[in-house]
């Protein structure tokens, strides 16, 4: 009794530093964020506007940020991104001359409180008095150049309770006391393992790793975490805004996350997760773009509730947290269920398979949510089938249902179709071992409807689906790219295959040159034969196989042919592998190599069924030598294949550590192999960076400008001439024509291609620039790139006007000379982009 009562203590105690630092680690992450003012301002005056921040040290002339400035004397809000979150002191000069300047409502923002200032907390200090004073607004003129003001933000004496987020204080608490009762509820636990098939998932052990891996995710929530390289937006947009990474670094390589498909997120998040979102395509395309969008095709994804329900960058990090600790959580189960109930093995495998490279570098993509949805859907399928408990059969029913939405809604069939297939082989080979038929039968007409009706949900989900989307579907199949593109299979090489060996070593700087880049070089560590080996060997002692290591095997062979050799076109095409070239279809093999690795080591140290009895130390003697032998024998012929990627230090460093690897599976060293395997699998974890917040993606200013141009009117853009700017203002709320399109319409792009003269240019998902031709001159459309195409247009043309485009950004300041049809919108760059817009449209100057 008096034991326990420590223990409590000790827990409560334990919990309760934890959830200190929990309280700490939320303040500190906040302060970490930018803060924001805006400004609510007209003036005539001329000049761009300056905002200094007092941090303590005074105002500092290199501390200075500049914003654009309307000196139409009409009211016009700015927003400015401020690198303090928390500043004593803000000063801000309206302008560089004299004239009249009227101040509406000033408000700064951080992440914990909200202040606005009236007239009397304005310090006039230098060329400004006031003419009139009213309530909510100052009218000011400015006697002479270089006028200025002041306030206080965060002083002592101006700073009020009332000004605190206390929502903020509350998500500090909430997560506090999380934190507090996981610690609690994990570390009371009596330390006990159940080994009953019915407590696989149940036992003491797994309910730790649940709490953990729920902790983790509240955590991304709460704390504003995601591993997405968006901090690279710093090096394309001008901004003093601090680096949002805690940990790692960006990934330029990584486009199609950050600069494509983050954008199309923050895009649809502002237009209210739309079904037809122009800035994305051709309409209806955000059903084919992987987006949040209305509806219950989008509502029954769970990685993109946090948009729904929360703001975008809580909904952001809900997203990554998804995938990050869904990853983890939906491979131990299916692992544990392969290992009947391992729980390091299951562990250790669920692991190497969330940081094995090919994983790691396609983190941005829908990958990750694919193989949640493969792991989930074969995990619940099985306890649907196998269970006899009402609440198993109640939940697995549900996880198959939006385990199978997660899967065939991440809609790229060169991933889909090899674990589709690997979850069919799955599914048989689990069938023989486990007797899934009979645990069926036995109970048929309680199994059937539930089975039912999560299959029959997620076939309504796809009729929903395809039914709103047939149009889209026929524009990408005839698009030149995607299109529809056929493999017959048998271009893989084996060096391609092979130099999964040397995967840990993976950087953005160091992979093979002949793979294009790094994301293409990114491999499986494939360890199948050792196990092939172990399974012969076991053959000749028992004269059985296990039949899900047998099915797994079968499918590892089948994918091998379709790889080196090929399918006929026929078998090909009614497969549909047809979908997948080999390259990409290295995922099913890489998954297929870890699974079958993993269940022929669990039958080793399983109690009933030994891998080599102790006697035969010749046997593992031999298949270590041919498994070693094997492994320097590749690295060599690697070595000479890519001198450039692999080194001799490569093959010292990790030749040992596969020595140590298979000697530990050989002999069933279970703590060894799940120790060794750590240094195999760890660089992953350095691939993505660990960071916090979306203020690299986000501007203020610009975002603020973009919200009250829309009030007056609809506005659609071009950003000249770059083909990344676009996805920015995109992110930020503003429709815009060019940038990353998914799929044109053909009818809108007959207004600028008539003739479909350049038809197998613009045909195709492609990320669009714009370069001005002189007035007069027809479009033209030219391929840079297979995805990277140039408009060049006439920007006073019928045409553009045609297209409902009456906003233009330039990265350079043009003349307006050259564009007899345009006028400012704001005098001086916002975000680095100088804005006009039609003559013949509202807003602006």
């Amino acid at each position: 009794m008096i034991v326990g009562v420590n223990n409590l203590k000790f827990s409560i105690c334990f919990a309760a530093m934890g959830a200190v630092l929990a309280f700490i680690m939320f303040f500190w992450l906040a302060l970490k964020s930018p803060g924001h003012l805006y400004i609510e301002m007209s003036n005539d005056n001329g000049g761009e506007g300056q905002v200094y921040v007092d941090s303590g040290k005074g105002y500092r002339p290199e501390g200075g940020k500049t914003f654009a400035l309307m000196p139409d004397g009409k009211i016009h809000t700015y927003g400015i991104d401020i690198r303090s979150s928390i500043p004593n002191a803000i000063r801000v000069d309206p302008g560089a001359t004299a004239g009249n300047i009227k101040i509406g409502k000033v408000t700064f923002e951080n992440p914990l409180f909200v202040r606005q200032f009236s007239c009397d907390d304005i310090r006039l200090l230098h060329a400004l008095r006031p003419v009139q004073a009213g309530v909510g607004n100052c009218v000011l003129t400015a006697d002479q150049g270089d006028p200025y003001f002041d306030f206080d933000v965060v002083a002592s004496r101006s700073l009020n309770l009332r000004h605190i987020k206390w929502q903020a204080i509350a998500e500090a608490f909430a997560y506090a006391a999380i934190t507090f009762l996981l610690i609690v509820e994990v570390s009371r636990r009596p330390n006990c393992q159940a080994t009953s098939k019915e407590k696989w998932l149940t036992n003491t052990r797994c309910m730790r790793l649940y709490a953990i891996l729920a902790f983790g995710f509240i955590s991304f929530i709460f704390l504003n975490l995601h591993v997405s390289s968006i901090d690279e937006w710093k090096n394309y947009v001008s901004t003093d805004i601090r680096s949002g990474i805690i940990f790692g670094f960006s990934r330029p390589v990584r486009s199609d996350e950050w600069r494509e498909q983050t954008p199309f997120y923050a895009s649809q998040t502002a237009h209210g997760f739309a079904l037809n979102n122009p800035s994305l395509g051709a309409k209806n395309v955000t059903l084919a773009a992987t987006v949040p969008v209305k509806g219950i095709y989008g509502y029954t994804q769970p990685r993109f509730w946090g948009f729904y329900l929360m703001e975008f960058e809580r909904g952001f990090s809900w997203l990554y947290a998804w995938r990050v600790f869904g990853l983890v959580l939906s491979g131990f189960i299916l692992f544990s269920i392969l290992t009947k109930g391992d729980f390091w093995l299951s562990l250790t495998g669920s692991v190497w398979i969330s940081l094995s490279p090919f994983m790691q570098w396609w983190f941005g993509t829908n990958l990750p949510d694919m193989v949640i949805g493969f792991a989930g859907g074969v995990s619940s399928l099985y306890l649907l089938l196998r269970s006899a408990s009402l609440r198993t059969l109640i939940l697995a029913s549900v996880a198959l249902f939006f385990a199978g939405i997660s899967f065939v809604s991440a809609l790229y069939p060169a991933f889909l179709l090899p674990l589709f297939y690997l979850a069919l082989f799955l599914v048989g080979g689990l069938s023989f071992r486990d007797r899934l038929d009979r645990s069926f039968i036995n109970q048929w007409r309680q199994k059937t409807p539930f089975l039912l009706l999560a299959i029959g949900g997620i076939l309504w989900i796809l009729a929903v689906w395809h039914h709103q989307s047939s149009g889209i579907i026929d524009l990408v199949q005839n698009s030149v790219y995607p299109g529809k593109r056929i493999a017959l299979g048998g271009d893989m090489s084996f060096s391609s295959l092979l130099s999964g060996l040397f995967s840990p070593f993976l950087r953005v700087d160091q992979f093979p040159l002949e793979l294009g880049n790094v994301c293409n070089a990114s491999n499986f560590l494939l360890l199948f034969p050792l196990a092939w080996m172990v399974m012969l060997r076991r053959y000749q002692k028992t004269r059985q196989f296990d039949p899900l290591a047998l099915a797994i095997s079968f499918y590892i062979l089948l994918m091998l042919v379709w790889m080196f050799v090929g399918y006929p076109e026929w078998i090909a095409k009614i497969t549909k592998m047809s979908m997948s070239p080999p390259l990409r279809s290295l995922l099913g093999l890489g998954l297929a190599s870890i699974l079958v690795t993993v269940i022929v080591f669990a039958e080793h140290v399983s109690e009933s069924n030994p891998l080599i009895g102790k006697t035969e130390n010749t046997a593992r003697l031999l298949m270590f030598s041919v498994s070693l032998v094997a492994s320097i024998c590749i690295a060599l012929w690697l070595r000479s294949y890519y001198p450039e990627y692999v080194t001799w230090r490569m093959l010292v460093l990790l030749l040992p550590v596969l020595a140590l690897w298979f000697c530990s599976y050989l002999i069933g060293a279970r703590e060894w192999l799940v120790v060794i395997t750590i240094p195999l699998v760890l660089p992953g974890i350095a691939v993505n960076p660990l960071a916090h917040g979306v203020s690299s993606l986000k501007n203020a200013e610009l975002s603020s400008f973009l919200m009250e141009d829309q009030l007056l009117g609809e506005t659609r853009w071009l950003v000249i001439p770059d083909l990344q700017y676009p996805q920015y203002f995109k992110a930020n709320g503003a429709m815009v024509w060019n940038g990353t399109r998914f799929i044109s319409d053909p009818g809108e792009m007959r207004i600028l291609d008539p003739t479909d003269r350049y038809r197998d240019v613009w045909n195709r998902y492609a990320h669009f620039g714009v370069s001005p031709l002189p007035l007069g001159s027809p479009a033209e459309f030219e391929l840079i790139y297979a995805d990277s195409v140039m408009l060049k247009v006439d920007l006073c043309s019928e045409a553009v006007s045609s297209l409902g485009i009456n906003r233009f950004a330039f990265l350079t300041q043009p003349g307006l000379d050259q564009f007899p049809c345009l006028e400012l919108l704001r005098h001086g760059p916002v975000a680095g982009t100088w804005l006009y817009k039609k003559k013949d449209t509202v807003g602006g100057v």
